[in-house]
């Protein structure tokens, strides 16, 4: 079990609620960012999967980038 699992009510206590926005990321800089995404689906979701995309558009391109996916299971309970 990760910390997170362990650990997500403390988080969500502690989270500075902020809207959703782009940040940049300087040349050559490292940037850490924690996200926790917090949501409540009126209707169930029928599906066992989820993808979540990271994706990046830098200064010289007009098309964002793929950087990576997540492919999540949703347990049945969820």
């Amino acid at each position: 079990m990760n910390s997170i699992d362990k650990n997500r009510f403390k988080w969500v206590a502690e989270v500075v609620a902020a809207d959703w926005s782009p940040f940049v990321i300087l040349p050559k800089a490292t940037t850490a960012r924690h996200l926790l995404f917090e949501t409540r689906w009126d209707k169930p979701v029928v599906q066992n999967q989820i993808v979540a995309t990271l994706e990046l558009q830098a200064d010289w391109r007009t098309q964002w980038l793929t950087v990576t996916e997540w492919k999540l299971t949703l347990p049945p309970p969820i």
